[in-house]
């Protein structure tokens, strides 16, 4: 019976994918070109990063349900490079669009697909913690944790209690 969820982000949390990241003139991050960089042979210089240790660990334990949300989208060749570089969660959350003319921005979807697994019966009283290296993201969905977890710069920084 689980006990805790572990969520976590992938790029910039669990595996450094910055040579694919490319920045519009407002400083986000242009996902036109991102998405079109994610072919297999670019997914596989996808560098893991020391928190993938404790994600691997999260996912041995049976009391701790592990789950992956990122804005990576679904194709295949997303979910082959992480379970090839990372190994596999209970549950993956990719909730990036593949179209990139027709995106919601990712703090919204993420809060969207973690409201919905949060609201399922089996989870809904568990302490929830997140892994995450968008204040964005953090901000839109901490009210869902019960503590969230800053990464900057490869660095853990609590960020709620």
């Amino acid at each position: 019976m689980f006990k805790r969820i572990h969520v976590y982000d992938v790029d910039g949390v669990l595996l450094d994918s910055n040579h694919r990241h490319n920045y519009l003139s407002n400083g986000a991050l242009d996902f036109a070109d991102y998405f079109a960089r994610s072919i297999p042979a670019e997914l596989a210089k996808d560098i893991v990063l020391p928190l993938a240790s404790q994600y691997r660990k999260d996912c041995q334990n049976p009391e701790i349900y592990t789950v992956i949300c990122s804005v990576r989208s679904a194709e295949q060749k997303h979910v082959n490079s992480i379970l090839e570089k990372i190994g596999k969660p209970n549950l993956m959350l990719l909730v990036g669009e593949t179209n990139a003319s027709n995106m919601t921005p990712g703090h919204l979807l993420k809060l969207r697909r973690l409201s919905r697994l949060f609201n399922l019966r089996q989870f809904a009283n568990l302490p929830r913690y997140l892994w995450e290296d968008s204040k964005k993201n953090i901000d839109t969905v901490q009210h869902l944790f019960t503590r969230t977890f800053l990464l900057t710069a490869n660095r853990v920084r609590q960020d709620a209690d």
